[in-house]
């Protein structure tokens, strides 16, 4: 007879998997698990767990964003730098350690922490947390492509499925409109905010993805790598029609927003650009390009798109909406123009 844990667990991921009409990347439940979770993570590695976690160490921005949204934070003993001085996490994790920025400067903090299982991006060398013999779990969640799997699998991994199926029906909810939308012809530059050099994405980056997704062309559409570092002249060339100034959450203030999108305007050669012409430059946070709320981001695209069609789509409101799925207060004035 299956063991009862067991039987729960697939209980919840059939649920899960019949709201959304997909499969997961999870393993679970024959005669041969013995009541083990069994999940196959982002990279396609298979990870065996005795039981759910009650002590995690988090690496991922959009996983430590997602256990927020779960109400599952007091399961994270450590978790980045990067997250405990985002002005949107920080107050959720006071009781955290701080690990650091990379999987090896604070490696020697992470194994005091007694952790079940440790969480990191799929785009990360993790190399040393594996010798370290604690399970390692590749879940981002960040790109849009990815989350509807890594969030069930987080659900599963810390016994919290309703709360993760919550949120993959309001996801899903979301991903329908821009699974319908056909796409129309606006070319887009996704510039990366930098004080020092051009810097744009192209489709593999997380913003390229959200692109891609909403069926939306990429000027940089042919680059091998997930960053471009272009001549300003290459800019004129292409002639973008749209330009989204991609912005961290430590940049997003009116003190660094407004002279960065003037500084895009007044740079030399590009008043014959499309998206100069038209006043068609928006400064976009992050939050809002990768992660859950993805499909935020891709349907702020969808409304420059097509305006005539999608543009009621108002980002704020969606926001809103996110904030009360997760009794969360994030700020909901993700673009700047």
């Amino acid at each position: 007879m299956k063991n009862m844990k067991t039987v729960t667990i697939i209980a919840a991921v059939i649920l899960i998997i019949a709201a959304i009409g997909i499969g997961v990347g999870v393993s679970l439940g024959d005669d041969d698990t013995d009541g083990k979770i069994v999940l196959t993570d982002s990279n396609g590695e298979t990870v065996t767990l005795d039981s759910t976690c009650s002590r995690l160490v988090v690496y991922s921005k959009y996983i430590a964003e997602a256990l927020i949204m779960m109400g599952a934070t007091d399961l994270v003993v450590g978790t980045t730098s990067t997250v405990l001085k985002d002005t949107n996490y920080s107050q959720y994790y006071q009781n955290a350690t701080d690990i650091g920025t990379s999987t090896t400067d604070g490696l020697d903090v992470v194994l005091t922490l007694n952790a079940d299982a440790i969480i990191v991006q799929n785009t990360t060398d993790n190399t040393a947390l594996k010798a370290t013999g604690i399970p390692v779990i590749e879940l981002g969640a960040s790109k849009m492509t990815e989350v509807v799997n890594d969030i069930t699998s987080l659900g599963i991994l810390t016994g919290r499925t309703s709360e993760a199926k919550r949120i993959v029906d309001w996801y899903s909810e979301k991903l329908k409109i821009i699974d319908s939308f056909n796409g129309v012809s606006p070319k887009f530059a996704l510039e990366s905010y930098s004080s020092t050099k051009l810097t744009f994405m192209a489709p593999t980056s997380t913003p390229g993805v959200t692109l891609n997704e909403v069926k939306g062309k990429n000027i940089f559409e042919d680059s091998k790598t997930s960053y471009v570092y272009p001549e300003g002249s290459t800019l004129i060339e292409l002639n973008p029609d749209i330009i989204l100034a991609v912005t961290y959450n430590a940049n997003w203030s009116e003190e660094k927003l407004a002279p960065y999108l003037n500084s895009v305007y007044e740079r030399s050669g590009w008043e014959n650009i499309s998206a100069i012409q038209n006043e068609k430059v928006y400064m976009v946070s992050n939050d809002i390009i990768g992660g859950i709320r993805s499909v935020i981001g891709g349907l702020f695209m969808i409304s420059l798109m097509d305006p005539e069609n999608y543009g009621d789509i108002s980002v704020s409101e969606l926001v809103d909406e996110y904030n009360q799925l997760g009794n969360t207060s994030f700020n909901n004035q993700m673009v700047y123009s």
